[in-house]
């Protein structure tokens, strides 16, 4: 009997509250004389969209992510902005370079591209400018690198960075001395040495790097320091394993294969779990600012006309918007927008922040596979 009695009191409490509610809100409404209900409708469950239908968006990734996927954030950002324009729907794929290719060669094409350098290029003939003015503080690197021949092609929504990791007994056995007063960037090149075990020789190189595909962690390194190339010393790094993945270098690293890591963000985070968990200690990191290959961009289809062109175009402008852009924080990847007031990563990166990365070189989005294969 009790029971009844309480949950017939919740049921009135919360009825009373939708009243309250309702008397709040109703006078803000200015209905039409023909008792059109689209104002209510409005306060209550958002705009009708001008466009009804799906805007689809391919993401291909050429880099990692921080904690979660770009496909998931897209997603997560998507369902905010659709809730306030009722009748437009998202479909997000995550798609590799050869499935983008294939599905180009089928005559089919999305309506915005999230993507990186090497990926972009692949898309040149298929997409247009945007149409509207950045208004927001965006990083001008990353929007120059957008930029074709005064066009804004590509409008850069996240970032990530590379970084230098070590610990204090890899630099130990490496017979590094005072290593807290000094630059991993300048001496993570001239650390690699032998030893000697059961099996016989075994080579610690300097240093690992995952220079798969588009990626281009070690002219991250010769930016940042000005390295010319008569400093790669024998042991620096294993040249069998140049075209590893991110991944892989950090598993070299892991593994005691390499003194030190040149990594990402990812990185960070997935020391910073080995910590946690006791399998690592004494972590010492180097943030690299000089340089970066690591944007992701919009791009919009020339297909796209009329309402739906323009909810497009909308969606980009909310994905670089600053509240947006501070969720690109908490998801372990920079954003691109100059969001005030963030709080640093705590744990070994508590001293990664944005604003330590604004002023660096970076490459145009169409840069060619060659000229990229160059560059490494």
């Amino acid at each position: 009997m009790k029971k009844r009695t309480v949950g017939l009191i919740l049921k009135r409490l919360i009825l009373t509250i939708f009243v309250v509610v309702l008397i709040v809100a109703l006078p803000s409404v200015n209905l039409a004389a023909n008792n059109d209900l689209s104002k209510i409708y409005e306060v209550f469950l958002g705009s009708k969209s001008k466009y009804q239908g799906i805007i689809e968006i391919w993401n291909i990734d050429s880099f990692e992510s921080g904690i979660i996927s770009k496909q998931k954030f897209l997603t997560d950002v998507s369902e905010k902005f659709k809730s306030k324009n009722k009748g437009l729907y998202f479909m997000i794929r995550n798609l590799t370079e050869t499935e983008c290719v294939n599905l180009l060669n089928q005559g089919k094409q999305p309506d915005l591209i999230s993507c990186s350098f090497g990926v972009a290029e692949k898309f040149k003939e298929y997409v247009c400018g945007f149409d509207f003015a950045v208004t927001e503080s965006i990083d001008i690197s990353a929007m120059a690198a957008g930029n074709v021949d005064g066009e804004q092609v590509g409008i850069p929504w996240c970032k990530n960075g590379y970084f230098v990791f070590s610990t204090k007994d890899k630099l130990t056995a490496a017979k590094v001395e005072d290593y807290k007063n000094k630059s991993l960037s300048d001496i993570c090149l001239d650390l690699g040495y032998t030893t000697k075990t059961k099996k016989g020789e075994k080579v610690i190189y300097s240093v690992s790097f995952g220079n798969k595909k588009y990626l281009m962690p070690f002219a991250a390194i010769k930016s940042y320091n000005k390295i010319e190339a008569d400093n790669v010393l024998e042991y620096s790094f294993n040249k069998e394993r140049i075209c590893e993945s991110a991944y892989s270098a950090y598993s070299d690293f892991i593994s005691d294969k390499s003194v030190c890591l040149i990594g990402s963000q990812r990185d960070v985070f997935r020391l910073e779990n080995r910590i946690n968990n006791g399998k690592i200690c004494d972590v010492v990191y180097e943030q690299i600012g000089g340089f970066t290959d690591m944007i992701q961009f919009m791009m919009l289809s020339k297909n796209l006309q009329g309402n739906k062109k323009e909810l497009a175009q909308n969606f980009v402008k909310f994905l670089i918007s600053s509240d947006t852009q501070r969720l690109v924080y908490d998801i372990g990847l920079f954003p691109v927008n100059k969001v005030e007031n963030l709080k640093s990563n705590e744990g070994i990166m508590q001293n990664i922040i944005p604003q330590n990365f604004e002023d660096y070189s970076t490459l145009n989005i169409f840069v060619s596979e060659n000229q990229i294969k160059q560059l490494q």
